[in-house]
């Protein structure tokens, strides 16, 4: 099977665009708790973590403007 080449040029200047992509780091400490760190960003699933705001009632903390 033969590969033809595209009617359109590729865009250019896509190599300029491009940056090196930061470091991520996975830590898991049992099969339940998982962080991911990259560059600033940390995401934390933890089940069993207690979190009350989640069904907090957002009218309540919102300015009345």
């Amino acid at each position: 099977m033969a590969i033809e080449k595209s009617l359109n040029q590729a865009p250019l200047g896509l190599e300029d665009l491009m940056v090196a992509e930061p470091d991520i780091e996975i830590e898991i400490e049992d099969p339940e708790e998982v962080k991911i760190r990259m560059g600033g960003l940390e995401i934390e699933i933890d089940p069993y973590k207690e979190t009350d705001d989640f069904n907090a009632n957002l009218a309540e903390e919102m300015d009345e403007d």
